[in-house]
């Protein structure tokens, strides 16, 4: 990893990374966090937002304002990246987290430097576009440096073949129109600005014991600073014409549907709690259905495609999920009311009524407890919403049988409503206001 890499001016009149020599840029993407630790800061750690790019040799972050210590970029070479993880909470945005071997000396995997923890946060949409990319690019890396050296007769490799197999590999890329991204389908800066040497590893990487080149951020020398006319003028004297830039994916914005999801689940929760607890008439049931119907169904499956849209597949099964449960609450409470005055069924009689539901409840609990697990390493506010909603469940089985499981049902479905009505509070105030309320915290038992 190499601090402040060379910046030039891209025909869009952006800044971006300077190429190295056989080095192709494939994306660009803009509105994103960074944080990483043992760095030169007041602090010790780094935490800034700009732009993201992704090539055949690195991922380097910009920052759009450099920190008081001088940092303005960070790059990490993709052969250096170790134990990435791409992380989807339910709160918060997509992050890919992992450690990056610094590139001076005594670093690399082999050497005697410890590697720096990274984070990056993609706060505007879904990961779609960016991991794919990322994930094969890395694997080319690491296996052309894991692979034996060339015999000295042996003819050098083909950058045109190297630089047309990563702009295949962009060709094919899928993009996500929720996803800000740009996708270079054509080099986005003049080959005049490429850096004429390539990016060297330590010895465990190649033949010499160099560092990743670090250049400090280059100035603007005046040809990188022309316009885009001057260029196209100076271009056409050699006989040659100024690229188009690529066009950019549609910007979008998409919000965390988190708090609606858990407010739609929460409210509704509290307000059955209510009649099951015995705290109001089982008359109030009408009032509860309709809500289960708009606010806890329609509601919940709304944040959960939307979840989905942002790549978080925990939070987008479970809010669909749920979702489905009050709809499905709504209509057999409306078929059974509907169907009142009728004679029941053979096999809707009491015992045989009973005996469904205390499967039905006892399935969905073994359900939710599926979904606590992985509230293991996430925060305390998950796991006590989906902890109670589990023993929720278990209660309404054997509330089928005994009165005093369905009032203990009630108080504990209750408490579970108000814990994901205090967790959507939590996460509206810690977005709007920066407060970390108690239980947001993340935690790791598993």
């Amino acid at each position: 990893m190499a601090a402040n890499p060379a910046l030039v001016q891209a025909f869009s009149g952006e800044l971006h990374p300077a190429p190295f020599a056989n080095e192709t840029f494939v994306l660009k993407r803009p509105q994103v966090g960074f944080e990483l630790d043992a760095v030169q800061t007041a602090s010790g750690k780094w935490s800034a937002t700009g732009c993201l790019y992704l090539s055949n040799v690195r991922v380097v972050f910009v920052a759009d304002k450099a920190d008081a210590s001088g940092l303005a970029g960070f790059d990490m070479p993709l052969v250096y990246i170790d134990r990435e993880k791409l992380n989807q909470p339910i709160f918060g945005c997509n992050n890919l987290a992992g450690r990056v071997w610094p590139a001076a000396d005594g670093g690399g995997p082999g050497g005697s430097l410890p590697p720096h923890a990274f984070k990056v946060l993609f706060k505007a949409g879904g990961i779609g576009t960016f991991y794919p990319l990322f994930y094969a690019l890395g694997q080319r890396a690491r296996a052309a440096a894991a692979a034996p050296p060339r015999p000295p007769t042996a003819p050098p490799p083909s950058a045109a073949a190297e630089a047309a197999a990563v702009q295949e590999l962009a060709h094919k890329a899928f993009v996500d129109p929720n996803d800000p991204s740009t996708v270079y389908l054509s080099a986005p800066v003049a080959e005049s600005a490429r850096l004429s040497y390539a990016p060297r590893y330590a010895a465990n990487y190649g033949a010499d014991d160099e560092p990743y080149e670090s250049t400090g951020l280059r100035p603007m020398a005046s040809q990188d600073v022309l316009s885009l006319d001057d260029k196209r003028l100076r271009l056409a004297e050699e006989g040659m014409a100024l690229p188009a830039p690529p066009a950019p994916a549609p910007a979008c914005c998409l919000a965390n549907p988190a708090p609606l999801g858990l407010l739609c689940f929460g409210m509704t929760t509290a307000m059955l709690m209510f009649v099951d607890a015995e705290w109001a008439e089982r008359a109030a049931i009408s009032s509860v259905i309709t809500y289960a119907c708009f606010y806890g169904g329609f509601g919940q499956m709304v944040a959960g495609v939307f979840e989905l849209i942002k790549g978080n597949t925990f939070a987008g099964t479970a809010f669909f999920s749920y979702g489905a449960f009050w709809l499905a609450f709504f209509t057999l409470n409306l078929l059974a009311r509907s169907h009142a005055a009728d004679p029941v069924p053979p096999f809707l009689a009491p015992p045989a009524f009973r005996v469904g539901q205390t499967l039905i409840f006892a399935l969905w609990g073994f359900f939710t407890l599926g979904f606590f697990v992985p509230t293991l390493r996430k925060n305390g506010c998950l796991m006590t919403v989906f902890g109670s909603l589990t023993l929720t469940f278990f209660l309404l089985a054997g509330a089928q049988w005994s009165h005093a499981c369905a009032l203990a049902a009630g108080y504990v479905g209750f408490a579970c409503g108000l814990s994901a009505i205090y967790t959507a509070f939590a996460e509206l105030w810690h977005e709007s206001l920066g407060v970390m309320a108690p239980g947001l915290r993340p935690v790791r038992f598993i």
